[in-house]
């Protein structure tokens, strides 16, 4: 019969912990965003430390009290740099978030912005 103090901290539980909590961020990111409408986002690439490139989704936005906020949203992995590729990899990202890409009014890609 085990005698010890129970945990339930395991490795697998706070990844579970840490990826719930996750999402519960990222929803209400998204629904401030939606809130006040207009976004911009950044995006650029990186190789993680498996060598696999990532794109990083930035969102940029102004809240309900005039302050400009920038918040990560994920990282997806890219097997191409292609301009067509890469367009459809943001366009498909925003759209899964939930937001209108017709609502996002700046672009920001490897340092270089741009207004629409």
């Amino acid at each position: 019969m085990g005698r010890g103090i129970p945990s339930y901290l395991s490795s697998t539980i706070c990844d579970e912990f840490v990826e719930l909590m996750g999402k519960e961020v990222l929803k209400r990111i998204i629904k401030d965003v939606k809130k006040v409408k207009y976004f911009a986002i950044s995006v650029d690439s990186t190789p993680d430390a498996a060598r696999t490139d990532q794109l990083t989704f930035i969102i940029r936005y102004v809240d309900d009290q005039g302050m400009a906020v920038e918040r990560f949203l994920k990282f997806t992995p890219v097997y191409n740099h292609g301009a067509e590729y890469l367009s459809n990899v943001v366009i498909s990202t925003v759209q899964e978030l939930g937001l209108n890409i017709s609502n996002c009014r700046g672009q920001c890609y490897d340092n270089a912005f741009g207004l629409e």
